[in-house]
């Protein structure tokens, strides 16, 4: 987003992808995601998963591409 709203400047959450010689390609992350239940408890959903760093950054090429291609038109 070129100018985004206040309420879009508040960002909770993050994605980094980093290069890991010793993992080479292939990345393992852990995702949490917390919701509150009955009483104030709370319940934590943990999914494990396992993928390569070069199908994650993929979206980003191609939202690169859509973009270049966009101000060509331009």
């Amino acid at each position: 987003m070129l100018f985004p709203t206040k309420e879009e400047r508040n960002i909770d959450h993050e994605v980094v992808i980093k290069y890991v010689k010793s993992t080479g390609d292939s990345k393992k992350a852990i995702d949490e995601y917390i919701s509150e239940i009955f009483l104030g408890g709370s319940h934590v959903m943990a999914t494990y998963n396992v993928c390569e760093d070069s199908l994650l950054a993929a979206p980003i090429i191609m939202d690169l591409i859509i973009l270049s291609e966009l101000m060509q038109r331009v």
